[in-house]
């Protein structure tokens, strides 16, 4: 005696996988759901995670704007201190950030001279 999927006696005609169709299987209610599954979209690609730029507020846009500045004061100091303050001010980023990347241009400095001059 043949059986459904589910274990139960399947009637002579039956599709096995919707033993209440009396067609065999596959019935057309198998078909359906088969042509439905295939047009089914593909589901959306995950969001990006975020980078460390999003994670400070960098605003690559600003950092520009205010870089050209720099380059443009270059000749004259006190334009340029100036410039340089306000692209600090300007792309957004936390003071202490500032200070570590500082910190670590001078610890690189400190490294190469050591190199340089033995």
């Amino acid at each position: 005696m043949p059986y459904d999927m589910y274990g139960n006696s399947l009637q002579r005609g039956h599709c096995e996988v919707h033993p209440d169709v009396p067609e065999e299987y596959p019935c057309s209610v198998c078909m359906a759901q088969w042509r439905f599954q295939q047009k089914e979209p593909e589901p959306p690609e995950p969001e990006p995670e975020p980078t460390l730029m999003d994670y400070i507020g960098f605003d690559a846009n600003r950092f520009k704007a205010a870089a050209e500045k720099v380059v443009e004061s270059k000749e004259d100091e006190t334009a340029f201190v100036e410039a340089m303050k306000n692209l600090f001010r300007n792309i957004g980023l936390d003071s202490g950030f500032i200070r570590h990347i500082l910190s670590e241009i001078e610890k690189e400095s400190k490294n190469a001279n050591s190199v340089d001059n033995p």
